[in-house]
């Protein structure tokens, strides 16, 4: 995962420092946009009954609203560049889920995501000038797009009706740096748990497809769907193994901690027992309408 981040950084830096030097040849584009839509988790909580599949593990509970809002620089009429933030609302329960290990478990999260960086659209059909005896199908435009952007996110859970900020109470053990005896496919091994909390900041690689239309010539409006790829495992505050504090001799950090890592009926917590699934990041995709209008100074014409 580092190597390909690494990868896609060095390449959209590239783009976007050819797109610029192109770009002061011609007259700058200049565009505002704003957006509101939808988006739906996919981490270690809730989901369907194909659990860890990825994405086919959808859950139509887990909807929730996004928004976007930012500046666009359009370099030529077929690549431009945005500066923006995308905030989502995502959230997970496993008490919605179809697959019954999930449903046992019965954790729960909501995390807001503010995210804010680049994107660099590529337009495979690209916006042609504007008239008005346009027909319908020439005013549509299409776009490729994907960038890199840096995000806040604080999951909490609930409890008896009342929600608790999860990553102070390290409930997997996160702080300790203690080490147990783990057996994977039958093999043994120590598993030492994380020496710190979580960093409620992360980074995340988008990747999508747009469709524009032109109502007239300055503002356009269009959907735009995106899979967010991100560096955490932590967004629902679930990735690893449960971790008995008590057990290990030694204090959690919250008298909270144990009941909102366990709440499984009748099931004590067991040290090293699998709760998540840290072979794979967190994820979301959101679908947004958006409109974009050009300032004055934009140059409608094509070049």
């Amino acid at each position: 995962m580092k190597n390909y981040m690494k990868t896609t950084v060095m390449l959209l830096a590239f783009v976007l420092f050819a797109g610029f030097a192109y770009g002061q040849r011609g007259m700058a584009k200049h565009v505002v946009y704003g957006g509101v839509g939808g988006n739906m988790f996919f981490g270690d909580l809730g989901g369907s009954e194909n659990a860890g599949h990825a994405f086919s593990d959808f859950d139509v509970n887990s909807l929730r609203p996004s928004f976007t809002l930012g500046y666009e620089y359009r370099f030529y009429r077929n690549l431009s560049v945005r500066l923006g933030t995308v905030i989502s609302r995502v959230a997970g329960d496993d008490a919605n889920s179809k697959n019954e290990a999930r449903k046992a478990r019965n954790l729960n999260f909501r995390s807001n995501i503010v995210t804010f960086g680049f994107n660099i659209d590529y337009y495979l059909v690209p916006e042609g000038s504007y008239h008005s005896n346009m027909t319908a199908g020439d005013r549509f435009s299409m776009y490729f797009t994907t960038g890199f952007s840096a995000f806040k996110f604080n999951p909490q859970g609930s409890l008896d009706g009342q929600w608790y900020d999860l990553q102070p109470l390290c409930t997997e053990g996160q702080g300790s740096n203690y080490s147990y005896k783990q057996q994977l496919n039958g093999i043994s091994y120590v598993y030492t748990t994380e020496s710190k909390p979580y960093s409620l900041t992360a980074f995340e690689i988008p990747v999508g497809l747009g469709f524009n239309f032109m109502v007239d010539s300055r503002i356009t409006v269009g959907l735009e769907l995106g899979v967010h790829f991100t560096t955490t495992d932590y967004i629902d505050d679930c990735s690893g193994y449960y971790f008995n504090w008590s057990d290990a001799g030694l204090e959690p950090p919250s008298d909270m901690t144990n009941k909102l890592a366990n709440k499984r009926e009748n099931k004590a917590l067991k040290t090293g027992e699998k709760r998540g699934n840290s072979g794979y990041n967190d994820a979301y995709v959101t679908a947004l309408i958006i409109a974009r209008y050009k300032l004055p100074s934009f140059s409608s014409g094509r070049r």
